[in-house]
Formats: structure tokens, sequence, C-alpha cells
């Protein structure tokens, strides 16, 4: 991922607004078995009618859309899933599954406890608090001084602004960057396709979708969505170009970075796969 400069604003005078944008900093380890550690910033966009957390890449892929810039082959963005909250703590997540997108939905709630422990972020004095939700054990600090009860993904419910949490094995770690107010001409960004595409599932056609996926992860060349005559290829979402030749070589190595890459947030909603 290229490098982003960012600048942490002043939240001065982010109370005199409702609309704002805070931007996540977020280390991941995609295989809980390694160390390795990928990092990805997702922005937190909260309007008085409206709060959506999404991966940058959607942002970066709209601006070039304004302006009239195409993507190549190797500068297609990688969409993450898109989280929409409804009214009381209703969730709606949006999952690319290939070229297909799932929508999940879930009622959200996380029993805080606040600690008296303090301590100082980007000049903020902020507070801990801890919850047990999604299969982990979650650690967080929040600014009372910022009155937005949210935070990245789906957390939200304590006194502030989340600033920064994580989880005890640190397999997620949020830190928020960068903030700033929004404008109405802001708060629009291409979701509107997804949004339309995404097929309500609800548990249990949700993990037969997965395995379906993990068993036949090429289908769509099969369901004649793409054909693969001599010279042509596609381009999966994860960088690979597929070809005729490659085709066999590149489903195996998709179905072992399915089960390597397995490492959900919400732990207790993992999909096992089979061996």
């Amino acid at each position: 991922m290229k490098i982003v400069m960012l600048i942490f604003l002043s939240f001065g005078n982010l109370v005199l607004s409702q609309n704002h944008r805070f931007i996540y900093e977020v280390e991941s380890k995609k295989d809980s078995t390694e160390n390795t550690v990928t990092k990805e910033f997702y922005h937190l966009d909260i309007f008085s009618d409206d709060i959506k957390y999404y991966g940058r890449a959607y942002y970066e892929a709209d601006s070039l859309i304004k302006n009239n810039i195409g993507f190549s082959a190797n500068s297609s963005p990688t969409l993450t899933d898109i989280i929409v909250r409804k009214a009381d703590n209703e969730y709606d997540q949006y999952e690319w599954l290939q070229y297909d997108v799932l929508k999940t939905s879930q009622k959200v709630s996380q029993k805080w406890i606040l600690t008296d422990e303090k301590k100082t972020f980007q000049d903020h004095l902020v507070q801990k608090a801890e919850t047990n939700w999604g299969g982990r054990k979650w650690t967080a600090w929040f600014s009372p001084e910022i009155p937005f009860q949210y935070g990245p993904y789906k957390f939200h419910g304590l006194p502030g602004l989340i600033m920064e949490i994580s989880d005890s094995q640190n397999n997620y770690v949020f830190k928020l960057v960068k903030s700033g107010k929004l404008s109405e001409t802001q708060k629009k960004i291409s979701f509107d396709h997804i949004f339309k595409i995404g097929v309500p599932v609800n548990r249990e056609k949700y993990i037969k979708a997965k395995l379906t996926y993990f068993n036949d992860p090429l289908s769509f060349v099969k369901n004649g969505d793409i054909e693969l005559m001599d010279g042509n290829w596609a381009l999966l979402q994860d960088g690979t170009k597929l070809t005729k030749d490659n085709f066999r070589e590149v489903r195996q190595r998709q179905q072992k970075n399915i089960r390597k890459y397995n490492n959900p947030l919400e732990l207790d909603k993992i999909v096992n796969y089979p061996k």
C-alpha cells in the first residue's frame, strides 16, 4: 500500500457540526498463526442521519471516477466490507465474495466496563474501557471530550469517541489518525451499486454461501460471467491474473488462502472450512 501522509486535526470545533469523518489506521493479522501485520486505513463517516465505516479504497476509487480517471490492471482497488449503522444499533454489513455481495444484518450490543485508568492520546485525555464481544476481549480508549458514542467497525456505546481499540492478542489494532468536518456534498461515495446488488442472507445462508465459494472459488468462470478463451484473462480481487492455462493452479491457491487467512474480527462467527 502506498504511504498516506495523515495530519491529526484539532477537535476544538467538532461539536459545532454533526458531520464528520474519522480516519483510523488498522493493523490486523489476516493469519492468526503468523506475526505478519497488514496496515490499512478506514473511514468512519458520521452524519446526523447516516453512519458508514469502509476502507479508504472506496474513497480513492470514488475520487478517480469523479475525475474521469480509469483503473489499470495494477491499480484496481481492493474493496473491503462496508458497514452501515441503522436505527437501534442495527448494523448492515456488505461483504464482497469475488464479484457478488452478501448483506448481513446484526443487532449489536456491547457491555463496557469503564476503568479509572487514563492516558494522553494525540494530546487528548482518554479513558480506558473493556468489553468481551465477538469472541475477543477488547480494550478501548475513548475521549469524553468528543461527544460521539461511536468508534471503528461496529464498536459503540461509550460516553465519547473511541480513539484507540485493540483485542487482547493484538490481532486487530485501531488508532485514530485524522479527523475533519464533512459537507453534505461530501456525504455520498458511490455505494449505491453495492447496496443494490447486495443479497440479504441469514447466518445459515451466509455459511452456505461461503462454503460454496470455497469449494469452487472460480465458479464465476463456469457460470459464464467471464469467458477465458486463448489469450483472455481476468483480474481477481487479490490481484491474481487468471488465465486458461493457470486455472487449476489458481483455484487451489485460492482455497489455500481462504483457509489460511481466516481470522475474522468477530471470531465467534468464523467459518470452518474443510481441510
